[in-house]
């Protein structure tokens, strides 16, 4: 049985010197030590030795690890992508197609950069809180204890901004989470939404020249919903426009999504199947089983799983 340690990262970057310190991020210091630590203990493999396990049956090396990062941040391009071309090692990436074609700022992007330019978490609490109670008829909305109570817990993050995440990512209805948003960036952040992308996110010429050299992009849906809110003709529709986009930038033909927010059901896998995309990455933070059966459903640790 061929297994593998998959990672995950998000934001990875000298943390001193960003311009938002308080974001929830990896140094890049400490993404070095961390890859210098799993090649000393196992195998930085390639997406195309996954791929040749699952479709040749041919064996990984003992102890692998494969390297992905989600979201298309800029990071991935300043810092991650020439480490990873210097030391002759691949990472795959998936990034938000919206955020690169259109210029959008997801609204998961915009949450995090909220609490990171606001020091007292409690007034963004306070404003959902008001905004619960001013629209509660109009949207049928629940009572704010019960959503308290409905609060699933998170590995990383404070009670505090596990509520503001939970509420401003899914529990509310989306028309009213889209005007929450909006407004705490707005107030928050104060910067113009086309002109943010485009020093947030990597351009198509930056995944030009990180595809040439060995990089691999994948699907991560082209506005990154909850999928399983959405009917399943807008799945499919996510998922290939994403894919449409991703073309030029596929040259060795793999085609493999990671599932946003790791949100999936057995519905959107057999939408993956049927776009005919060879892999599926989740957020299951274990050792993940390489095979021909388990290729759409591949569990993922986070960076935070390994010493750094």
């Amino acid at each position: 049985m061929n297994t593998c340690k998959i990672i995950t990262y998000h934001y990875v970057h000298p943390v001193k010197y960003s311009n938002y310190p308080k974001l929830k991020s990896l140094d890049f210091d400490n993404f070095k030590n961390q890859i210098n630590y799993l090649q000393k203990i196992g195998n930085i493999i390639t997406i195309e030795q996954i791929f040749d396990c699952i479709n040749k049956n041919t064996d990984l090396p003992k102890n692998s690890f494969l390297l992905t990062f989600d979201d298309g941040l800029k990071d991935i391009y300043t810092y991650v992508f020439p480490f990873l071309k210097k030391n002759h090692l691949q990472g795959t990436f998936f990034p938000i197609t919206n955020t690169i074609e259109k210029h959008f700022v997801a609204d998961v992007h915009k949450i995090h950069i909220i609490l990171a330019n606001t020091n007292d978490k409690q007034k963004i609490v306070e404003q959902i809180q008001n905004f619960i109670k001013l629209y509660k008829k109009k949207f049928n909305l629940k009572e704010l204890e019960e959503y308290y109570s409905e609060l699933r817990p998170h590995r990383y993050d404070s009670k505090e901004i596990n509520f503001i995440k939970q509420m401003l990512q899914r529990k509310l209805p989306l028309t009213l989470r889209k005007i929450l948003v909006n407004g705490l960036f707005k107030k928050f952040v104060g910067k113009n939404e086309q002109d943010f992308s485009k020093k947030f996110y990597v351009s198509t010429d930056e995944m030009k020249e990180m595809s040439e050299n060995g990089m691999i992009f994948g699907n991560h849906s082209y506005s990154h919903p909850w999928l399983t809110e959405l009917p399943l003709d807008e799945v499919k529709k996510e998922i290939q426009k994403s894919n449409n986009f991703l073309k030029k930038f596929q040259p060795n033909g793999i085609k493999c999504i990671s599932y946003p927010y790791g949100d999936f059901n057995q519905k959107i896998v057999d939408i993956c199947r049927d776009e005919r995309l060879d892999m599926g990455f989740t957020i299951t933070p274990k050792d993940t089983v390489i095979d021909k059966k388990n290729a759409l459903l591949l569990s993922r640790y986070d960076t935070n799983d390994f010493p750094q």
